[in-house]
């Protein structure tokens, strides 16, 4: 936790030589906002609804059709996890990045990951 708390420290306070600092910051901060909305607001209401609501939603589980049929919250709180985990290490790569003073983008992948690839010489923001 000390060590989180130290790079979010970094990325509020530093900036990168050429004047980039603060769409750097604002980069690392959207992926922080969004780790705490996926991770705390998402995948743990639907840990909670599945923990006391799994017997009683099971049959409606197998009611589903063919690829979602006993898919249970619990999948769906592992998926809402993993991106959140996604989003934090992303979150860390930003502030990193910008303490070191480097330019990156946000790139999306399979228009869905969004994460942050550093700027080459040849392709400057």
């Amino acid at each position: 936790a000390l060590g989180i708390y130290r790079e979010w420290r970094l990325c509020i306070s530093s900036g990168s030589a050429n004047g980039s600092g603060y769409k750097n910051r604002s980069i690392a901060l959207w992926f922080w906002i969004w780790h705490l909305i996926v991770y705390l607001v998402i995948a743990s209401s639907i840990w909670v609804v599945d923990q006391f609501a799994c017997d009683y939603l099971l049959p409606y589980y197998n009611k589903m059709p063919f690829p979602f049929r006993g898919c249970t919250l619990h999948v769906v709180w592992h998926i809402a996890a993993g991106f959140g985990a996604h989003l934090f290490v992303q979150f860390l790569v930003a502030s990193r990045l910008t303490a070191l003073g480097y330019d990156f983008e946000i790139r999306w992948f399979f228009l869905a990951f969004p994460t942050v690839v550093l700027c080459t010489k040849e392709h400057k923001l």
